[in-house]
């Protein structure tokens, strides 16, 4: 049996790229447990031509009174492609999206829909160029995010058509927050099947399966057309310390700037901002490896590869500073340097930040969200700013890069609670210019989006929402009739009734100039 783990791209550019860690666990987990059979891993994203395609800043931004929902967010283009490989199931058919779909998406947003159309063709000649790369393969996987929606369908059915013996399965992170996602692909007959939560067990009872020629229907985490109405189950590893070595044997890492391996110590996360859905990925318990362990996993890949660089994929890093402590006093023992960087919690001590320098901290990324206090609580953040603010400055005086995650338009944010935000990235902007520490320091911003299965999302009426879903955009003459479920139970945006137009498109103005100063000195 041969097999093949894919990730294709996303609405991003390839200079934010770091090795893909879900496929090379999945690869690692298959290579211990089922070594007779081939597995190889494609990353797409890193291919040359994807920089043509979307550019950084053709990610829609998207104001206007409105929330939209992290979720299909190309629902009405992704099912007239549907709809054609149903109704036609040609190769031309794939390629001439449905001109006046795309409009009427496109008006909606405000996006000029000659560079969408632009962007789907070179999309699509970028598919087709790469389609071979799937052949020979019985089984093949896609990691599915949000961004990359779109593109790992049109690649599914592009196998579909060319190599019909291969079985599709789509896992990750849309795959198990997105309800409507796995409607979308199951009745859409994109997917042979779906893989709910940790992959690891349930894709290799699902390969046994293919063998022995099983029902799949009993394996948790697993959903295909014939069991899809059961209820959801989603599979969870009880002891991450049993879990093999990401398998990275596939990967060119001169491919990636700067050279990175990725790795992590936990999955989940220990705390519930109301926004965020992290917790629903991995489970409500939340579970973590010793450092021990990491440590060891770290020496291993930097051993095979000759890299020497790490990117934590943990949600937080220092949801346990009683670990990150242990961490830091095992690696100033370790004859190797490494470099590493990861995400964090905007509350750690200083004398902490000096030792995480001296073992290696490269740059630290800052969920900070907003300087708002008030702003803080409504979002669950249980943060003091004040912390937030000298853990920034413990940061950029120790030499660390920092980028501070902010975004405007939270449900409920007032023009104070912007006005506080604007003025701390300004006071501190002020303060790293003059002290000479701007290239440590950088602001990230972006719209308020929902994510399915966060807090604001499962009681968006609490916070002050009117939800509409897609069902206004379908038409029976574009969309398959058996995805009219999928249009009316997938919300797509939210009415936000406080806050106008001119506030919503001021604010964003006004953060982005702080952004761009930030954005101009910063170098990886």
């Amino acid at each position: 049996m041969k097999v093949l783990l894919s990730v294709l791209p996303a609405f991003q550019s390839r200079s934010f790229l770091i090795p893909h860690l879900g496929i090379a666990c999945l690869k690692g987990y298959l290579k211990e447990h089922k070594p007779e059979v081939v597995v190889n891993t494609l990353d797409l994203r890193t291919f040359s031509g994807v920089d043509d395609i979307w550019g950084p800043d053709e990610f829609p931004q998207i104001t206007f009174k409105k929330i939209f929902v992290s979720d299909i967010y190309e629902l009405p283009i992704i099912a007239s492609l549907i709809n054609n490989f149903k109704k036609f199931g040609t190769l031309d058919s794939l390629m001439k999206p449905e001109r006046s779909v795309v409009l009427r998406w496109s008006l909606e947003r405000s996006i000029f829909y000659e560079s969408i159309f632009e962007i789907l063709d070179k999309t699509h000649a970028f598919a087709l160029k790469n389609l071979t790369k799937f052949g020979g393969y019985d089984v093949i996987g896609f990691s599915l995010y949000t961004s990359n929606l779109y593109f790992s369908i049109l690649m599914a059915l592009l196998i579909k058509l060319t190599y019909p013996n291969t079985k599709i399965f789509f896992g990750g992170p849309q795959v198990t927050q997105g309800e409507t996602t796995r409607e979308l692909l199951i009745k859409g007959n994109v997917a042979d099947y779906l893989i709910l939560g940790e992959g690891e067990q349930p894709l290799l009872e699902l390969l046994n399966c293919i063998e022995s020629g099983e029902s799949t229907d009993k394996i948790i985490g697993l959903k295909n057309k014939s069991n899809f109405d059961n209820l959801d189950t989603f599979y969870q590893e009880s002891n991450l310390e049993e879990l093999p070595i990401p398998n990275y044997d596939d990967v060119s890492f001169k491919v990636y700037k700067p050279e990175i391996i990725s790795i992590y110590s936990n999955r989940g996360c220990p705390f519930r901002c109301h926004f965020c859905s992290e917790h629903s990925l991995f489970g409500k318990k939340f579970k973590r490896r010793s450092a021990e362990k990491v440590i060891q996993d770290m020496e291993y890949l930097s051993n095979k590869h000759n890299v020497y660089r790490f990117h934590f994929a943990d949600s937080l890093l220092n949801s346990s500073n009683e670990w990150l402590e242990e961490f830091v006093t095992l690696l100033s023992k370790n004859k190797n340097k490494y470099l590493w960087e990861g995400f964090f919690r905007a509350e750690i001590e200083e004398d902490l930040v000096v030792r995480m320098k001296s073992v290696g901290l490269a740059s630290a990324t800052l969920g900070v969200e907003s300087f708002s206090q008030d702003t803080l609580n409504k979002m669950n953040k249980k943060k003091v700013r004040q912390e937030t603010i000298d853990t920034i400055r413990f940061l950029v005086y120790n030499d660390v890069k920092i980028f501070v995650n902010l975004f405007v338009g939270y449900p409920g944010e007032k023009e104070e609670d912007f006005m506080t935000t604007l003025e701390v990235s300004n006071e501190l902007y002020n303060e790293f210019k003059k002290n000479n520490k701007l290239q440590f320091f950088r602001l990230t911003t972006r719209n308020f989006q929902m994510r399915p299965f966060s807090n604001v999302y499962n009681s968006y009426k609490k916070f002050g929402l009117e939800a509409e879903s897609w069902i206004s955009e379908f038409s029976e003459e574009f969309f398959p009739l058996e995805l009219k479920n999928v249009f009316e139970k997938t919300l797509y945006t939210f009415k936000i009734n406080n806050v106008s137009l001119e506030d919503t498109l001021h604010r964003m103005f006004l953060l982005a100039q702080i952004k761009g100063k930030t954005n101009s000195i910063m170098t990886l």
